[in-house]
């Protein structure tokens, strides 16, 4: 497989041409080696979850002691 994150060159049917396109916060794969095969956007959160919409909390107010032992 390949993977790719942030752009990809993909073909204009029409022109023929071979541009640059970005995808931000995306991650895309073609499952074989083969270069003519299209992109396809893999989901990477759960349930449709983005990134953005995490808050990550504090598990500890004060600093955690650490055993001798």
């Amino acid at each position: 497989m390949w993977f790719t994150n942030g752009e990809s060159e993909e073909m204009d049917p029409v022109a023929g041409v071979e541009t640059t396109v970005e995808h931000r916060d995306e991650v895309w794969c073609r499952y074989t080696h083969n270069s003519l095969e299209t992109w396809k956007k893999i989901n990477q959160f759960k349930r449709n979850v983005k990134a953005g919409n995490l808050e990550a909390g504090k598990k500890y107010t004060k600093r955690v002691p650490i055993k001798s032992a």
